[in-house]
């Protein structure tokens, strides 16, 4: 799963806006939702676009995402 805040980081490597980059994370996870859902595990490592660890997934966030899809 993605660090949070990659939108920063897309700005900058892609020199694009935060609208054009928010936008294009959200395509992306309304085109992968459950296959980005699948690998959110609490505990396990969020990467920056260069796969470096930057983070954790807490259980917070798992529950949160599971809900989302709840009707």
């Amino acid at each position: 799963p993605w660090a949070i805040g990659i939108h920063k980081q897309i700005q900058t490597r892609y020199n694009t806006s935060k609208r054009i980059s928010r936008l294009a994370l959200k395509m992306w996870r309304e085109q992968n939702k459950e296959v980005y859902q699948a690998v959110l595990v609490a505990g396990e490592a969020r990467y920056n676009l260069d796969g470096e660890s930057v983070g954790v997934i807490t259980q917070e966030e798992v529950e949160s995402m599971r809900g989302q899809n709840e009707p």
